[in-house]
């Protein structure tokens, strides 16, 4: 049975017990942030340094790992990236345009809230 290989959109501290327990299940953990000092990337299976804002360089890493799952933790931003590359990935996710409305708050409007 092949080995799950998850990419998790960051590698800073609160990113760490994410990473401990998903490795705890037998995951592979790739880590994907621009801080090559941040502390998830010594955890992680593996670590590559591009920003988690930056959807084609996460989609084109997501397709030469050949992931099974893309998530973030507490990072709007890298929402968007996580929705966008799931999408095109055809994995589980929130709806890209969803995702966009509760991160840019310009774009939400009472109207849509009630």
């Amino acid at each position: 049975m092949k080995q799950k290989i998850l990419l998790l959109l960051g590698a800073m501290e609160m990113h760490v017990p994410m990473i401990k327990k998903a490795k705890q299940k037998g995951i592979y953990v790739i880590t994907c942030d621009y801080i090559k000092d941040n502390p998830g990337h010594q955890l992680a299976d593996e670590a590559y340094y591009e920003s988690t804002t930056d959807k084609n360089a996460v989609l084109s890493l997501a397709r030469e790992k050949n992931i099974d799952g893309i998530m973030t933790f507490c990072s709007d931003p890298a929402a968007l990236t996580v929705s966008y590359v799931a999408e095109k990935l055809g994995l589980p996710c929130n709806p890209l345009h969803a995702v966009k409305t509760l991160s840019q708050n310009d774009l939400l409007t009472l109207y849509q809230l009630f």
